[in-house]
């Protein structure tokens, strides 16, 4: 048997079988629905999975923040990174590099092209690189798929429609965000969101340290606080890093 195989749409099948004879499954995946979801939930399978949280992405439809629940209730880790774009499954041992997102569409109705790899060195590759996506993506829990719904549940019908035709979530209200947002993110947020300037720079937050003192005395490490809920707002898609100088840009405006 070949060590490289090529994949072609539909590859519903194809992907079951692999679920079916692994004990773990770790994913790249930047849209996920339920229907996709399906196939990894009947399985018991370790999973680590890596998304994008994107409020504008939920609204449209193109990914569900249900289906990102329903894997964490049976047990899987989960990792947003904002942008992402690459598409890759991790079975025992072998991986799946595709266009295809783990969604009904991806499997089985869209044109999708890929590769089966079970060249153990290759498959050792792509899981390192995985590892290292995951370990620097921003922690998804219950919490955060709380957050967002509360953000979604707020968005008024008409506002709704119009995010459904646009490619941007600039129009989403900043109170609606805060609302949603609970804890550091909601705390630092709320300072984000009073400055002037869609661009600000991680001094600008630190200038704030006295006040998240305040907030939080037991905390020790504020700066570094600070730094990692950036981090988790830029993975919920309502901010960008612009440099590596510590300048971020707020995309909801």
């Amino acid at each position: 048997m070949s060590q490289v195989m090529t994949i072609t749409s539909p590859w519903d099948d194809l992907f079951d079988s692999l679920l079916s004879e692994s004990s773990s499954f770790d994913f790249l995946s930047p849209f996920i629905t339920q229907n996709g979801v399906e196939y990894v939930t009947k399985y018991d399978l370790k999973i680590r999975g890596v998304t994008v949280l994107s409020p504008l992405r939920f609204v449209k439809g193109v990914s569900d923040i249900e289906s990102i629940n329903n894997l964490l209730n049976i047990g899987a880790e989960m990792k947003s990174i904002n942008p992402l774009h690459a598409k890759v499954y991790i079975f025992d041992n072998r991986a799946v590099v595709t266009s295809a997102n783990l969604t009904l569409g991806g499997l089985v109705r869209n044109q999708e092209y890929g590769l089966l790899v079970s060249d153990d060195r290759i498959v050792r590759q792509v899981r390192r690189d995985f590892d290292y996506l995951f370990s620097n993506g921003a922690n998804v829990d219950t919490d955060t798929v709380e957050s967002i719904r509360r953000l979604l549940e707020r968005i008024p019908p008409d506002l709704r429609f119009q995010l459904e035709q646009m490619d941007s979530e600039q129009f989403i209200e900043r109170s609606m965000i805060i609302e949603s947002l609970v804890g550091w993110n909601k705390e630092v947020y709320k300072i984000i969101s009073q400055f002037t300037s869609e661009v600000f720079t991680l001094q600008d937050l630190y200038d704030y340290v006295e006040h998240f003192s305040r907030l939080y005395p037991d905390n020790r490490n504020i700066k570094g606080k600070i730094r990692q809920i950036l981090q988790q707002l830029r993975d919920f898609g309502l901010l960008e890093f612009v440099d590596n100088r510590g300048t971020y840009r707020r995309l909801v405006q």
